[in-house]
């Protein structure tokens, strides 16, 4: 009975995992290129999604097709590259054509019905530049380490 119980929960929940319009990641860096997807949920029970367009805000660059057409009543995925050169929340404006003419816009709010998917972008990593200050680190404690031993050895 038990496992009856979570079968019918998790087909209940599944669903709800694709509710919006997504992207994945959600978070990309400042002035990197970086491959994000974006899924797209036909919500409609009798109609199904012929058409899905992207539009990015200001500052966002997006490359790649990001305007998808066919017929289906499952998820639309599309992947593209997107790039900004500032630190910030770039909502995207996604479109979503159904067989019957109706159209959703996903450009609302987080607390709204259609809610706009958001690339987050970050500043850029430290990695390069850590990794240069511990070998400039490292470089300095062998120049005194073996400054040290000469003047050991130099010493009567």
């Amino acid at each position: 009975m038990r496992i009856a119980l979570v079968v019918v929960a998790a087909l209940v929940v599944a669903p709800a995992a694709f509710a919006h319009a997504e992207v994945s990641p959600t978070v990309i860096h400042v002035n990197k290129a970086t491959e994000v997807t974006l899924h797209v949920p036909t919500e409609s029970e009798i109609t199904s999604t012929v058409k899905v367009t992207v539009t990015p805000p200001a500052g966002l660059e997006l490359s790649g097709e990001t305007t998808w057409t066919g017929n289906t009543r499952g998820l639309v995925q599309i992947t593209f590259t997107a790039r900004a050169a500032k630190v910030g929340d770039y909502p995207l404006h996604v479109r979503q054509i159904y067989s019957d003419g109706k159209t959703v816009d996903w450009s609302g709010t987080e607390s709204s019905n259609t809610p706009a998917p958001v690339v987050h972008v970050e500043a850029a990593s430290n990695d390069n530049r850590d990794r240069l200050v511990i070998a400039i680190v490292v470089a300095i404690v062998l120049v005194a380490v073996f400054a040290l031993r000469g003047r050991r050895r130099q010493s009567p």
